[in-house]
């Protein structure tokens, strides 16, 4: 049978080398150095051997899942990926998740439970991004689920008017109508629906400034009406109103502005 004939420690900590009948082997993680007590003159046979190989691989996934993890929490999936691209096998993988698990630092549950606070206290997401952004990440539909369930309608409304707020706050050129269309547009993308969204809105949306709305209108339909010189009367017009109506401007208003503009 081979017999273990040295020990020696690597550079990097908690790994060793094992050297059978005077030529090197394979290497070991500490604890399996530990779990198996390995000693110079040991006598090990072919099965021991591939069992310690085994056993080795799935401590390698289980280090390089921990380092993978220090930096911010994952999911079961994003680890088992993670482990996919660096070319461990299936049995390693299961190990290194296993015992990730066993110790706490994997738990899908609380990933998703952490998540939707995080949120809640400042994100930005409502329920139909938190389910995208998780479902992408591999957590399972029923623990999505049963966080959202969770979530108050107060709580749903109070971070689509965080976000209703930060839209509302920078009209750049819109006009009224048409920043209202976007803040609406926006809130359903990032997962609100219709209903939440429009009360959201209603509830932040500043008053409409007239004065505003007048200088916008008059500005943009001045470079309109340059724009569209090369049509003639009529068709000038139509073509100036049917931009400015798209952009959410009042007809009435705009039949006023083209007015004033073609007596000048």
């Amino acid at each position: 049978m081979p017999t273990i004939t040295r020990i020696t420690a690597q550079k990097r900590a908690g790994r060793y080398n094992i050297d059978l009948d005077g030529a090197y082997a394979f290497p070991v993680a500490e604890s399996t150095l530990i779990k198996y007590m390995l000693t110079k003159d040991m006598e090990l046979t072919d099965e021991q051997v591939a069992q310690l190989q085994h056993e080795d691989e799935g401590a390698r996934a289980f280090s390089r899942a921990l380092s993978y993890l220090a930096s911010t929490p994952r999911t079961v999936h994003q680890v088992q990926e993670y482990l996919h691209g660096k070319e461990f096998d299936e049995d390693a993988i299961a190990v290194a998740v296993t015992r990730l698990t066993d110790l706490h630092y994997l738990n899908d549950a609380e990933y998703v439970h952490e998540f939707v606070l995080a949120n809640q206290r400042g994100g930005d997401r409502g329920p139909g991004a938190i389910r995208r952004f998780l479902t992408q990440r591999g957590v399972d539909s029923y623990l999505i689920d049963d966080e959202l369930a969770t979530q108050t309608d107060a709580q749903e409304l109070e971070v689509a008017r965080r976000v209703a707020t930060k839209v509302l706050r920078s009209p750049g050129s819109r006009s009224y109508s048409a920043l209202i269309q976007h803040a609406q547009q926006t809130m359903m993308t990032k997962g609100f629906s219709r209903d939440v969204a429009t009360a959201a809105i209603a509830a932040e949306a500043p008053e409409q400034d007239e004065e505003r709305e007048d200088d916008l209108l008059r500005a943009a339909a001045e470079k309109l009406w340059a724009q569209k010189r090369n049509f003639d009367g009529f068709q000038r017009r139509m073509k100036v109103k049917q931009t400015l109506y798209r952009k959410g401007f009042d007809l009435d208003a705009i039949d006023r502005v083209l007015d004033d503009i073609t007596e000048q």
